[in-house]
């Protein structure tokens, strides 16, 4: 039985990311300094490490999700305000493995065309993928989104004038 030790460092800048090892999703838990570490056995020699990360953003009932939470916390005063990036991470590798592995990847900042992950391991790695790029259709529709809360904010604003105003005058 082989065993790899992964710890994933500076992921916190990327937001929510996910880990499979061999096609399977792996939980990762936490350490006392923030990191997230997974244990993971296998009797292969090989295996396959896929990090990637899913956008929040997407389809139409999102948007109308998104919508309803702006009009019941008013305006989004009482909402959760959380700046979402649009960069998606793509990272595979294929390690070959020893008994014991220990292999540590650091997340980097989100640049175009700029590496994701740095590996430190003591094992063969082959990179497959290692990569960021902007989901230029999550962008697009965040700007939709700021657009239409605005106009929003615009028409109820100015239909509760108008409300307030014909009730004062009539």
């Amino acid at each position: 039985m082989r065993e790899l030790e992964l710890k994933l460092t500076g992921w916190k800048v990327l937001g929510t990311v996910l880990v499979s090892i061999d096609d399977k999703p792996v939980k990762c838990k936490k350490n006392r300094y923030g990191n997230l570490v997974c244990n993971y056995q296998t009797e292969s020699d090989r295996a396959n490490i896929r990090i990637y990360r899913l956008l929040d953003v997407g389809g139409f009932v999102w948007f109308l999700t998104q919508i309803f939470f702006f009009l019941i916390t008013i305006y989004g005063i009482f909402d959760v305000h959380r700046k979402e990036r649009c960069w998606v991470i793509d990272f595979e590798a294929e390690v070959e493995l020893k008994d014991t592995n220990y292999m540590t990847l650091q997340c980097n900042y989100p640049r175009e065309n700029g590496n994701a992950i740095n590996v430190q391991t003591d094992t063969v790695c082959r990179e497959l993928s290692n990569s960021f790029f902007l989901d230029r259709k999550a962008k697009k529709t965040l700007k939709w989104l700021k657009l239409t809360k605005f106009l929003l904010a615009v028409a109820i604003t100015v239909i509760v004038v108008l409300v307030v105003v014909r009730s004062i005058v009539g």
